[in-house]
Order: C-alpha cells, then structure tokens, then sequence
C-alpha cells in the first residue's frame, strides 16, 4: 500500500530528529526552551506536530529501527499542568494485530501519530488498525481516542485537520481495483457523520490538510503529467496542484485549484490556512521546493 506523502513526512521527520537531552541548545532572549522528553522509557525520539491556544500540544514518541521501518510511534497529549499523556490506541489492538504497511513490505508497528489539537482539546489524528491499514481517529481527555472512524473501504484514511467547532478533514480512500485507487478529502462537520469533499475533475487523489473556523478547507489534488522526457515513452507520472474546498450558503462546497496554479508541474500542496483565508504550502520548480503565502 503506498504511504501518504502525509504519512511519510510525519515518520520519516520524527525518526530522524534524535532527542536532545543536554543543554546543546539555548533559547533566544524573551523565550524559554523546554525539553518535553519522551513518552515511556527506551524511546529513542519524540516529535510535536501542533500546539492550540491553551499551550497543549500533541506528538510523537516511540522507538526507532533501521531505516525508520518497523518503527512504533505512541501519539501523545501534553500541557504544562499534566506532562505527557498517552493517547493508548484502539481497543481492537489489544487482541489483534495492528499495522500498516505498503507496497515494499515495509511495515510501521501499531502507530498512533496525532495531527492537530484544537483550542478545546480535540485532537484529531491516524492510527495503524488491524489489516495493514491506517484510520483516522479523534481523542478528547474525557474521553479518550474514538473507534476507527471506518471511512473508507477498510483501506487507509487519517484525519488531519480540526478547527475549533469540531470540524475535523483528512483523507480516505474512494476506490480500489487491483493496484489502482482513488482517495478523496473528507469532512466530518463537529462530530458528525464523515462525508467525501467535492472531486476536481482530472484528480484521482485528493488530500485536504487543514481547515480554519470559516470552514475554508486547503489541500492537494493529483494530475497526470505530460511527458517530461526523462521517463521512458508510455509512462505515466502524476503531480499535484494546491486546492481549496470553499463553503456555499447552504453548507455545500464547491473544489477548485488554487487560482494561479491551474498549470503548475511536479508537486505543489496548500498546507495551511488562517482566520482570514491565507494559504501558505510550497510548489515545487526545476531547481528545488519554495515556499508561497497566498492571499
């Protein structure tokens, strides 16, 4: 099963970034640098991934193996008042077999890797399963983390996003044939049933990555790629464009390309958007990745 670039970044990142211990660092005047630590004893890394507005924040925490492979990563919760706390797994893991794994055999062991915490403490995130596969899962204090979500065909889908009315996006996957599939962006309205976003016409893989309190949702669509004449003729390679899902009246939204990026080549994603709609991701040129704030 090929990773989410999503998924990938989140990985790849927290295990290559080993935990400093000493006071190898120092912060700049006027800030304080605290060292979080890690979630259980032996772990060899941990990651933050999002701080809200009450100075709680969310990560990652867990061992490392080889290559990053075989890699079990423990999401967790932390705020001043409480330290690290763990945010456990699904229930079903504790009698089965949980993982994910993709096309080359490798393998990511029972991982919970939480995405993004809102000003109330909902945190919303993906969580290996049983089967092979990724589900996206939210977690509240009170409560603790939700059942997989089940949006998608048992395949993998991750939520990404939660804004401060509970509205939570992510990914999941639409259709599967064979080695072939469709993956679209989806929005669960403050608990509610998840439902597909609107496809753009052309894209078989969407992704939307984050969302603000207007509900204005950013992401990524896929395209195929004319010819480039480095890969041999007959070969097809895909890219993507920036993309926004924009809220009508009635609640109904309406996908398109970020204006501007209509012919934009190789990878391009919208990672992140304000209160007042600015979007900000990176496209990428011949010469390398650079980043762009759209507003």
């Amino acid at each position: 099963m090929q990773k989410s670039p999503l998924r990938l970044s989140a990985l790849s990142a927290a295990c290559a970034i080993a935990l400093q211990t000493g006071p190898a660092y120092a912060a700049a005047p006027g800030y304080t640098l605290t060292w979080l630590g890690v979630l259980n004893p032996g772990d060899a890394y941990s990651q933050a991934l999002d701080i809200n507005g009450a100075g709680e924040l969310v990560g990652v925490s867990g061992t490392q193996s080889g290559n990053g492979y075989n890699a079990q990563a423990r999401g967790f919760l932390w705020s001043p008042q409480t330290g690290m706390t763990n945010l456990g797994q699904y229930a079903v893991c504790a009698t089965q077999a949980c993982y994910t794994s993709d096309a080359s055999g490798n393998t990511w062991n029972d991982s919970v890797i939480p995405r993004a915490v809102n000003d109330l403490g909902l945190v919303a995130g993906m969580a290996d399963g049983p089967g092979g596969y990724e589900h996206a899962f939210t977690f509240t204090a009170a409560s603790g983390m939700t059942a997989p979500l089940g949006l998608s065909l048992g395949r993998n889908d991750g939520a990404t996003a939660v804004n401060n009315l509970g509205d939570v996006v992510g990914h999941m996957m639409g259709s599967w044939t064979g080695s072939t599939w469709t993956e679209v962006g989806f929005l669960s309205k403050a608990g509610g049933t998840p439902k597909a976003l609107p496809g753009i016409t052309g894209s078989d893989v969407m992704y939307a990555y984050k969302i603000n309190d207007s509900g204005l949702i950013v992401g990524g669509a896929s395209y195929q790629m004319p010819p480039d004449g480095v890969n041999p003729p007959g070969t097809i390679t895909y890219g993507y464009r920036p993309a926004i899902w924009e809220p009508g009246p009635t609640g109904n939204y309406t996908a398109r390309i970020l204006p501007g990026f209509e012919t934009a080549t190789y990878w391009n994603f919208a990672y992140g958007v304000n209160a007042v709609g600015q979007v900000v991701g990176y496209m990428q040129l011949p010469d390398n990745y650079h980043a762009f704030l759209y507003d």
